[in-house]
């Protein structure tokens, strides 16, 4: 299945769609700092965290799945993201790519060490110390948005798929093997669609537009809306099994739930909005030739004309 043909009026609105999935995702962001910051919340996030598996396998296996975040991953991913746009001749997305790298990474670290501080309000916290957000998350979903930007259009789906299922194993790795609580996850996610949705907005301000009506555009397959679905489906799932918990947190009959089950519904959580974020990123580029060369794009394909841009 390939997208429609994207019209000028619609194609004009795509980089206030994106600059749009970047706010509602600094609202929520916010909103899950504030959750954090209550008792309960911090009692889901400790729920989760006194639920993970112990299981040596699983652990070895997560250890070796974490080690593959490190400086130098970043770095030759990163490296390998803008080596793939300049091949292609679109350094502007080389650029992009970097933005949203470099500013998301270093946020997140100074959100974690700087500006952001934690009440702890419930004694039992297996992680004393600032953690939101996860640093390793962080990595691992950037260079995965980076590279989608940086493909032709016919691979973002592709792309998107094979680094948003990256990046949920390295959200739901760090929860495993204890170093970080589920919020911290998803904050991540959150935190990057910001930088993605601000950076892609103002590169499409900068750079104009394409339709793929454009006879040198390929259409991208309609990935987005079957991830949107299922992220949609295990945040239902997961949110129903958070309720469990928070019930019995409100009724002080923690103990009569199995906290196993807790940690389950935090994986799928973190999964679906891992889904969900990548889903709207890719919504809001979908049918858009996001990188054609400045010389051929002129202000009248983005008035509706029909006259071919090359």
């Amino acid at each position: 299945m390939t997208v429609p043909t994207v019209g000028a009026e619609e194609l004009e609105e795509r980089p206030d769609r994106l600059a749009g999935v970047a706010l509602l995702a600094g609202v929520l962001l916010a909103i899950l700092y504030v959750v954090v910051h209550t008792a309960w919340g911090q009692r889901l996030d400790v729920a989760a965290l006194d639920g993970r598996t112990t299981r040596p396998l699983v652990l070895l296996a997560t250890g070796r799945l974490l080690d593959t975040i490190s400086v130098a991953s970043l770095t030759l991913l990163g490296a390998a993201a803008r080596v793939i746009a300049g091949a292609r001749g679109r350094i502007h997305l080389a650029i992009t790519a970097a933005v949203v790298v470099l500013g998301a990474n270093v946020s997140t670290q100074l959100l974690k060490r700087v500006v952001l501080s934690r009440l702890e309000l419930v004694a039992s916290d297996p992680l004393p110390t600032p953690s939101f957000p996860s640093g390793h998350t962080t990595v691992a979903a950037s260079l995965a948005l980076a590279f989608v930007l940086v493909v032709p259009a016919r691979l973002r789906g592709m792309t998107a798929v094979c680094g948003v299922a990256y990046a949920c194993l390295i959200g739901t790795g760090v929860v495993t093997a204890g170093w970080h609580r589920p919020s911290d996850v998803i904050s991540v996610y959150l935190a990057v669609a910001v930088w993605t949705g601000l950076a892609t907005a103002g590169l499409m301000r900068w750079r104009g537009l394409a339709r793929d009506r454009d006879p040198d555009a390929v259409r991208e397959p309609r990935i987005s809306p079957r991830l949107a679905r299922i992220g949609a489906v295990l945040l239902a799932l997961g949110f129903l099994g958070f309720l469990v918990v928070y019930v019995a947190i409100r009724q002080d009959r923690l103990d009569a739930v199995r906290l196993d089950g807790a940690f389950v519904a935090a994986q799928i959580v973190i999964v679906g909005t891992g889904l969900l974020v990548m889903a709207a990123l890719l919504a809001a580029l979908r049918g858009v030739v996001l990188d054609p060369p400045l010389a051929l794009v002129s202000p009248a394909s983005l008035r509706g004309t029909t006259r071919p841009m090359r």
